[in-house]
């Protein structure tokens, strides 16, 4: 059994019609030989889903996905959503194992709608720690302004109670 079929303008039409998982997973490439991140991810996971490769030289693939090969790298989930209809779902993530395996466990439980719902919670996640991080920069600088205004004041009580002294002395 093939982990990772290569697809080619002879073979797709079978790859993507054919009834066996309901989530296909293909790399669209530039590389003339299968990435060892996607054997691993295929291998990982190919009970799971189909795993397809296209190489840049594919055109008529590329066109009916509207990629070109100046785009490449990219990884498109296709899910079947009912019979004859499919959805794709690119991924926009880092290439590691874990991200592109979470990806596709998304784009198969929930389709395109959980995938982009995870990106909006993603990105909130960055903008919270992002506003945590000056809320955090406010403090200390609020903190420093204190202590300074402290410094300024105890300087102000130095000086009035020189001057008391000064005349105390001269009366």
């Amino acid at each position: 059994m093939t982990i990772n079929t290569l697809l080619t303008h002879a073979n797709s039409a079978g790859f993507f019609n054919s009834k066996g998982k309901m989530l296909k997973a293909v790399l669209f490439t530039k590389k003339s030989e299968t990435p060892n991140l996607w054997l691993r991810v295929a291998d990982a996971l190919s009970s799971k889903y189909d795993f397809g490769e296209v190489r840049m030289d594919e055109d008529a693939i590329l066109c009916k996905f509207g990629l070109s090969a100046e785009v490449l790298p990219k990884i498109i989930a296709v899910r079947v959503v009912e019979e004859g209809k499919a959805e794709n779902i690119l991924y926009e993530g880092p290439n590691d194992f874990e991200h592109i395996a979470e990806f596709l466990k998304d784009a198969a439980e929930g389709g395109s709608q959980l995938v982009e719902l995870k990106k909006q919670v993603e990105f909130f996640q960055r903008e919270v720690r992002g506003l945590q991080h000056e809320v955090a920069q406010e403090r200390e600088t609020a903190q420093a302004a204190k202590a300074e205004s402290a410094r300024i004041k105890l300087a102000q009580v130095g000086q009035v109670e020189a001057i008391r002294k000064g005349i105390e002395a001269e009366l």
